[in-house]
């Protein structure tokens, strides 16, 4: 059996990391997996999941290494552009998969960062992209274009589902934030528009889940407000059970590729209101299972309508989980890993 390591720098549990998560569950009986990022809450999930890890201080090349000869791997399946570059350097013979996840607007540009990933180009021997938009605004894709692929970020409804069941507690937030409070997810922003919703409507409540650089800032606007309606809930290992109870789940991201959140909350029921990033477009049409606007004022009226308009909820709902269906081929998105694995 095959032993595949995969490589990260997060040491949270997020999109690329519940991706990994889901691709170890799904191929466990298949492959002998290794997870590796630097240590953290990641180790929580890990643990759950009963999945092999090993766990370093930070991700750097003299850590790496040692994971690297201890584990041995066939692959090396790294996700994000860090890990890419240091086990591009520490591969080896081995075969390296690079699994890019976001359409972080840098990568359009001439930079260290574009200009490390195309030299790490030659000894990787194939590119997952998580969406089109993020293939396209890689600036030297065309040095890459014969080992890239578009593999989409799907989840398992049915794992979505029993995982959600764990949780028997009730929540009564009607809007919730799920994700990291990092730049890329433009927490200001988030907490701006919370501001404007409890000013239109006091009742309403809200609930933000996460943590991340920008943590403490979140929280002081919070604190600010004086609301009780406004709730920072911090990490939580499984935020299903909150996504599914309430109407509408907000994302004002700067980029994206394709959130696994997003997924979640389809999957759940759950409309959602968000910026039109990238892999967005591709989930959400509006008035369908939730609404895409650049404008402030258009996000918070369209929250508003969801939560006070029972009907278009309902309809938003049943859409959302129509749309997780057309999306989530397992079986496909499967074959493909499993043939890049083979073929290590």
């Amino acid at each position: 059996m095959k032993k595949i390591l995969h490589v990260l720098q997060s040491n949270t549990f997020s999109g690329a990391e519940n991706v990994v998560v889901y691709i170890i569950n799904s191929l466990e009986n298949d492959y002998n997996f290794v997870y590796s990022s630097a240590n953290g809450q990641i180790k929580e999930t890990l643990e759950e999941n009963k999945i092999k890890y090993e766990l370093m201080k930070n991700l750097t090349y003299k850590e790496l290494e040692k994971v690297i000869k201890k584990v041995q791997p066939d692959i090396i399946h790294s996700h994000d552009v860090r890990a890419t570059l240091l086990c591009s350097i520490l591969k080896g013979k081995r075969k390296l998969i690079s699994h890019i996840h976001v359409n972080n607007n840098n990568m359009k540009n001439i930079n260290i960062k574009t200009i490390g990933l195309l030299i790490a180009s030659l000894k990787i021997d194939h590119f997952f992209w998580v969406s089109k938009s993020c293939y396209d605004g890689f600036i030297f894709k065309k040095f890459v274009s014969k080992k890239s692929e578009i593999l989409e970020n799907i989840l398992s409804k049915k794992r979505i589902e029993e995982k959600c069941a764990k949780d028997t507690n009730d929540y009564s937030y009607d809007v919730v934030y799920v994700g990291r409070l990092a730049y890329q997810k433009n927490p200001e922003r988030l907490i701006k528009i919370c501001q404007s919703l409890l000013e239109k409507n006091s009742s309403l409540k809200i609930g933000i889940v996460g943590t991340g650089d920008l943590e403490d800032i979140v929280k002081r606007e919070i604190a600010l407000m004086n609301s009780n309606n406004i709730k920072y809930l911090g990490f939580q290992s499984n935020p299903l059970k909150i996504i599914k109870d309430a109407k509408v789940m907000i994302m004002t991201s700067r980029y994206e590729g394709t959130p696994m959140v997003a997924l979640e909350s389809l999957a759940l029921g759950t409309p959602i209101v968000s910026t039109p990033v990238d892999g967005m477009k591709h989930l959400i049409k509006n008035d369908f299972n939730g609404y895409l606007h650049f404008d402030d004022d258009e996000l918070v009226k369209s929250i508003l309508d969801i939560v006070s308009k029972n009907k278009l909820y309902l309809q938003m709902s049943q859409n959302c989980k129509k749309k997780f269906d057309d999306l989530c081929d397992e079986n496909k998105y499967l074959e493909k890993l499993r043939k890049e694995y083979n073929n290590g």
